[in-house]
Protein backbone atom coordinates (compact mmCIF):
# COMPACT_ATOMS: atom_id res chain seq x y z
CA UNK A 1 0.00 0.00 0.00
CA UNK A 2 1.19 3.72 -0.67
CA UNK A 3 1.46 6.37 1.76
CA UNK A 4 1.03 9.89 0.88
CA UNK A 5 1.28 12.81 3.53
CA UNK A 6 -2.13 14.26 4.66
CA UNK A 7 -3.38 16.82 2.54
CA UNK A 8 -4.89 18.75 5.53
CA UNK A 9 -2.41 21.56 6.00
CA UNK A 10 -2.39 21.27 9.72
CA UNK A 11 -1.27 17.33 9.94
CA UNK A 12 1.65 15.95 8.67
CA UNK A 13 0.81 12.70 9.30
CA UNK A 14 0.87 8.95 7.01
CA UNK A 15 -2.56 8.50 5.04
CA UNK A 16 -3.98 5.69 2.98
CA UNK A 17 -7.66 7.05 2.77
CA UNK A 18 -8.16 9.15 -0.33
CA UNK A 19 -11.72 11.79 -1.26
CA UNK A 20 -14.04 9.13 -2.67
CA UNK A 21 -15.29 12.23 -5.52
CA UNK A 22 -11.17 12.48 -6.37
CA UNK A 23 -11.19 9.02 -7.15
CA UNK A 24 -13.94 9.31 -9.28
CA UNK A 25 -12.39 12.46 -10.70
CA UNK A 26 -9.18 10.39 -11.58
CA UNK A 27 -7.50 13.10 -9.04
CA UNK A 28 -3.67 12.36 -8.57
CA UNK A 29 -4.03 9.84 -4.96
CA UNK A 30 -1.02 12.54 -3.13
CA UNK A 31 -3.48 15.33 -4.07
CA UNK A 32 -6.63 13.71 -2.27
CA UNK A 33 -4.83 12.03 0.01
CA UNK A 34 -5.77 12.36 4.45
CA UNK A 35 -4.84 10.33 7.61
CA UNK A 36 -8.92 10.41 9.06
CA UNK A 37 -12.20 11.74 8.07
CA UNK A 38 -12.00 14.31 10.94
CA UNK A 39 -9.38 15.54 8.65
CA UNK A 40 -10.79 15.36 5.55
CA UNK A 41 -13.76 17.04 6.64
CA UNK A 42 -12.15 20.24 8.37
CA UNK A 43 -10.36 20.35 4.80
CA UNK A 44 -13.53 20.12 2.94
CA UNK A 45 -14.19 23.85 2.67
CA UNK A 46 -11.12 24.01 0.87
CA UNK A 47 -10.90 20.70 -0.87
CA UNK A 48 -13.50 20.70 -2.78
CA UNK A 49 -12.34 23.87 -5.38
CA UNK A 50 -9.79 20.95 -6.52
CA UNK A 51 -13.01 19.00 -7.99
CA UNK A 52 -14.96 22.13 -9.64
CA UNK A 53 -11.54 23.08 -11.00
CA UNK A 54 -10.96 19.70 -12.33
CA UNK A 55 -14.28 19.27 -13.56
CA UNK A 56 -14.13 22.43 -15.34
CA UNK A 57 -10.83 21.61 -17.26
CA UNK A 58 -12.66 18.79 -18.11
CA UNK A 59 -15.32 20.52 -19.58
CA UNK A 60 -13.48 22.72 -21.11
CA UNK A 61 -11.14 19.51 -23.04
CA UNK A 62 -14.82 17.79 -23.96
CA UNK A 63 -15.87 20.88 -25.50
CA UNK A 64 -12.33 21.53 -27.25
CA UNK A 65 -12.80 17.83 -28.66
CA UNK A 66 -16.34 18.41 -29.83
CA UNK A 67 -15.19 21.69 -31.93
CA UNK A 68 -12.19 19.90 -33.71
CA UNK A 69 -13.90 16.91 -34.32
CA UNK A 70 -16.79 19.92 -36.72
CA UNK A 71 -13.90 21.38 -38.19
CA UNK A 72 -13.65 21.05 -41.78
CA UNK A 73 -10.25 19.31 -43.26
CA UNK A 74 -8.70 21.15 -45.33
Amino acid sequence: IMTFECQNENCSKESTLHCPKCVALKIDEAESAFCSQECFKSCWPTHKQLHKSILFIQMQLFYFKIYIKKQPLN
